[in-house]
């Protein structure tokens, strides 16, 4: 049997002449002890998530959802069953937001995010070659982050009109999928998809600028040990949002294609290449937002 005592813990400051926290301070902490052990192969971990944020503006009662996890092996290699409960807390800064939104306003608010699921599925392999897992997840989410388009973007002046974050409890249901091919190393094939089912708890509407489903391909190939080719293409769902008349409308689906390439001069130095947005897709990712046009990077990494 096995203890694990992780723990962590994070201080933001916030800061900005535009925004309506500013100077102020966001913490977080998360310990989460648990049992690991085996019987018989079954394999289980069983604990409690103990989460307390607090600070201006965030959330400050404690958050208690429990650490549960059991895998059981149904057929030795070839059939796993594997369910579970968790949370978490994302208390990674400003910094993380605008990462995953470039164009979000600097009058934009911030709260660490909390959140709890249910998860379960089965996995395994076919055969040598082909592996799979299958499951799905039931979330819920103290204060999720959803990319909006508020009435501050459309005339009024202290703002820059990009877009806003409304943090709203949110309930989600996400079956997932994946297929795996391996063959002797030289290449291997993923095949991925999700479907999500999302709603704002307080007024049963969609979760704005979040895609309905994903569905994916990945492939990479070994040529030698020289060269390696990868390729991946997502068809990423259509994401409800709000027009400037604050009716709902859906942004249209697109294909998202990226090919790289890497070739290795000596164990040190290599040589890579990536081109996103192959198809020069223009749809819009957030509202009044379309993706960026086909590009290309090109670059050396040196192993030291």
């Amino acid at each position: 049997m096995v203890l694990n005592l992780p723990l962590n813990f994070s201080i933001n400051q916030l800061t900005g002449s535009a925004r309506p926290d500013s100077s102020q301070v966001a913490w977080a902490g998360q310990f989460s002890p648990s049992l690991a052990d085996s019987i018989k192969g079954v394999r289980f971990r069983f604990g409690l998530n103990l989460i307390f944020t607090g600070g201006p503006n965030q959330k400050t009662l404690p958050y208690f959802p429990p650490v549960i996890h059991v895998e059981v092996p149904l057929v030795r290699n070839v059939l796993y069953l594997y369910g579970g409960m968790d949370g978490q807390v994302d208390n990674q800064g400003m910094r993380a937001r605008v990462e995953s939104v470039p164009f979000l306003s600097e009058r934009a608010g911030y709260e660490a995010i909390r959140s709890s699921s249910i998860y379960g599925g089965a996995t395994g392999r076919w055969s040598r070659i082909i592996g799979y897992r299958f499951g799905g997840r039931f979330a819920t989410w103290d204060n999720y982050p959803m990319v909006v388009r508020p009435e501050i973007d459309f005339g009024i002046l202290d703002d820059s009109g990009r877009v806003g974050m409304n943090y709203v409890k949110v309930t989600s249901l996400e079956p997932t999928g994946e297929l795996t091919f391996q063959f002797k190393q030289v290449w291997d094939l993923r095949l991925h998809g999700v479907i999500r089912y999302a709603i704002q708890d307080s007024t049963g509407k969609p979760v704005y600028h979040l895609p309905k489903y994903e569905l994916g391909a990945q492939a990479r190939a070994n040529f030698g040990e020289k060269i390696r080719l990868d390729g991946a293409v997502v068809l990423r769902g259509p994401r409800t949002t709000l027009s400037g008349m604050l009716q709902e409308y859906d942004l249209p689906a697109f294909m998202d294609v990226r090919l790289g390439a890497q070739y290795r001069y000596n164990s040190q130095l290599d040589a890579v290449i990536r081109i996103d947005n192959l198809l020069n897709q223009r749809a819009e990712w957030w509202m009044g937002y379309p993706v960026q046009g086909i590009r290309a990077n090109l670059g050396l990494v040196y192993k030291f």
